[in-house]
Parts: structure tokens; sequence; C-alpha cells
């Protein structure tokens, strides 16, 4: 009987191998399609922020993964008899102070797989496991916002860069003829950034503004000018 009610992963293979996992360190496997299982618990875990699996892969009958809270990893060469600690690098009270519940695991040969989790980490191996490396994955959103709306004489324009980048900003109109150059070609480094728009020289109507570098050219629609 598991000690959970509460299960999180699963994994199948058509040998009718199939392994789950859950709270309370719940490992459970069935090698004849779910009739008859065995729990196994793992060792050398102490989970100080939490007890939990969360997701579980296998290559084959024999090599598998498990990912938890705490920053655990751990892997099987034997079907799931036993598991061994991975050396995760975010392991709590051990690498870190920060609790990172690992969430899934993804293999796609013997050697290559990464693992995923809150607070956006990502960790990737290249050697089974035996290591694991932390990677950035880097959005670029730049979320281009203008207040207020609608505008009189002035307003500025938000907007956000994840990587250094060259920026032109030009109000234009419904066709896209460029009518104010605001600025041309300045750099700007990662971060957010407000640039104040000068709209004094423009009668009252509607106007676009446009963002243009080496990874845009946006409009962002809708500002106004009233009297």
């Amino acid at each position: 009987k598991l000690k959970t009610d509460i299960l999180y992963g699963i994994f199948a293979l058509p040998s009718q191998f199939i392994c789950l996992v859950g709270d309370d360190e719940t490992i459970a496997i069935s090698r004849n399609g779910g009739d008859f299982w065995d729990t196994v618990k793992a060792e050398g875990v102490t989970h100080p922020f939490g007890r939990h699996y969360y997701g579980v892969t296998f290559i084959d009958t024999s090599i598998g993964y498990i990912s938890g809270s705490s920053g655990y990893i751990l892997k099987t060469s034997d079907g799931g008899r036993n598991w061994k600690v991975q050396k995760s690098t975010v392991i709590a009270g051990i690498d870190t102070n920060v609790a990172f519940y690992l969430e899934k695991v993804s293999f796609v040969d013997s050697l290559t797989g990464w693992v995923v989790g809150e607070k956006g980490i990502v960790l990737h191996t290249t050697n089974g496991g035996m290591s694991w490396v932390r990677q950035q994955i880097t959005i670029d959103t730049l979320n281009p916002q203008i207040y207020p709306v609608p505008s009189v004489r002035n307003a500025t324009l938000g907007f956000t860069l994840s990587t250094p980048q060259h920026i032109s900003i030009s109000i234009v109109g419904e066709l896209g003829n460029t009518i104010v150059q605001i600025i041309r070609n300045v750099f700007y480094d990662p971060g957010i950034h407000y640039e104040p728009l000068d709209l004094s020289s423009l009668p009252a109507g509607a106007y676009w503004c446009r963002i243009q570098s080496e990874l845009y050219d946006v409009v962002v629609k809708g500002m106004k000018i009233v009297p």
C-alpha cells in the first residue's frame, strides 16, 4: 500500500513497466502493467524543505531518473530497485539554502537530459546525470507601453530589454509614415527603460509609436493626442 494518495508523475514503457512518484518520497514500480506494485525508498535523501517527487522518466527498463523537492535528482541503473542521488548543484542544505522544486525531467538519449522547476530553473546534463549544469533561459519580451493615454503634450514609452540593443523610436501615422523621430540608433543596456516622448509639435489625432532594433520592429498602437 502506498504511503500517500497524492501522486505527481508517471512513466510507462511498452514492456508493461510503469513507475509512479508522489508525496512522502513515494516511488512505486510495476513490471506487469499495474497488476502488482513494489515500493522503493531512495537512500541519502534528506529533503529539508519537503519530501516529494514530481517528475519521472526512463530511458529503458534499467535506467531512469526522478526529480523532486529540495533540488533532488535521483537515478536508477537497475530498473528502479535502487536509486542514487545526483549532483544537481541545487540540493537544499548542501548546495544552497533555497528550496528548488524540480518538477519535470526528460531525456533524449542515455546521456542528454534536462530538469526544470520553479523559479525558472533549468538543469542540463550531457553525461547521464554524472553532473548537471544550470542553464539560463532568456525571453526577450520588449513589452512596450505608452502612458498616459490619451496624451496631451508629453507621454512616456516604457520597454524592457534582456540583451543590449540599439534602439530607434519614432511617431508614425496610420500608414506607417514617420512623423517625428524621437531617437535613432541609441545603445541601451538590458533592463527596464523609460523614454520621454515630446508630442508638443503634433496636432490632435491618433498616432502610433514604432520601436526598432537589431531584434525588433514593433508598432505600439492606440496612442491618441488630445487638444
